[in-house]
């Protein structure tokens, strides 16, 4: 799959640790990239699970397949968390 690094970086700041993990390909094509892979991101890390307002809510910041070219109306980023 062209156009993606093949790396996700995992920051835990109150484990205060770093870790990298490799997505699978099959999710990449399926989810394109962008709002779609951050929200099943998301899902993966049971945020369900957590209150929307505790500290253990994931942010999920990914960058939008068209990122870096000149396509009109594409955004630099994705953020999504769970919402009260």
């Amino acid at each position: 799959m062209y156009g993606y690094c093949g790396k996700i970086l995992r920051v835990d700041l109150s484990e205060k640790t770093v870790s990298t993990l490799i997505p699978e390909e099959k999710d990449l094509r399926e989810f394109i990239g962008g709002a779609g892979y951050a929200v099943k991101l998301h899902y993966d890390m049971r945020s369900f699970e957590v209150d929307p307002l505790s500290p253990q809510n994931p942010l999920v910041i990914v960058t939008g397949p068209l990122t870096a070219t000149k396509a009109p109306s594409t955004s630099r980023l994705e953020f999504c968390a769970r919402s009260p």
